[in-house]
């Protein structure tokens, strides 16, 4: 369970450098007015991840007829 956590940290702690990363490199090309499209990104991919993990256990039990 603990290795699993350090796991979800690493990954985060990779996504910020990368968000960090993209968020300096518009800013020195004089390129500020796509950040906030780079924050709504990043929550649309953080509401997409809290989101999607429930779904398959709930279409796993569905029957088709």
């Amino acid at each position: 369970m603990v290795s699993s956590l350090l796991v979800g940290l690493r990954e985060g702690l990779e996504a910020s450098v990368i968000v960090a990363i993209l968020i300096a490199y518009l800013a020195k090309r004089d390129f500020r007015s796509y950040i906030p499209r780079v924050w709504l990104g990043v929550f649309a991919a953080i509401a997409v991840s809290l989101g999607l993990p429930g779904c398959p256990f709930g279409w796993q039990h569905t029957r088709v007829q």
